[in-house]
């Protein structure tokens, strides 16, 4: 009998070192998943300090595009205003020079008219003397 109460001791034994190492084993897992924890937060701190530095570096890249890109289009705004200007005053002179064509052609017109009721005023004078002189001969006549 006294050898299977030693049995069962050194069983009991054995289960109670087995759960001691079991319990160090736990503890010492324990310890790994709260370094790789504490690991994983480190990584994610700094990829989140990568992340903003990228995020900044893309913003300046950005501002000075869109400077760059206004600073363009005001270049070309101010050109098409000067393209813009001249052609005005092209169409301007050219539009001067018809109006004085114009006035040119109808001072003519007008000269060439004045010097048409001129002469028929001169025919309605010449055939206003002639018909007193028909009458004056008529009279003579009679």
């Amino acid at each position: 009998m006294e050898v299977m109460g030693t049995v069962e001791f050194l069983e009991l034994e054995a289960l109670e070192t087995k759960v001691e190492f079991l319990k160090v084993e736990l503890k010492v897992m324990e310890t790994e998943v709260m370094h790789n924890l504490e690991v994983m937060e480190m990584e994610v701190v700094h990829n989140l300090e990568v992340m903003e530095t990228e995020v900044v570096h893309n913003l300046e890249v950005m501002e000075t595009e869109v400077v760059h890109n206004l600073e363009v289009m005001e270049t070309e705004v101010v050109h098409n205003l000067e393209v813009m200007e001249t052609e005005v005053m092209h169409n301007l002179d050219v539009m001067e020079t018809e109006v004085m064509h114009n006035l040119e052609v109808i001072e003519t017109e007008v000269m060439h008219n004045l010097e048409v009721m001129k002469t028929e005023v001169k025919v309605m004078e010449v055939e206003g003397m002639e018909t007193e002189m028909d009458i004056a001969e008529a009279g003579l006549d009679h």
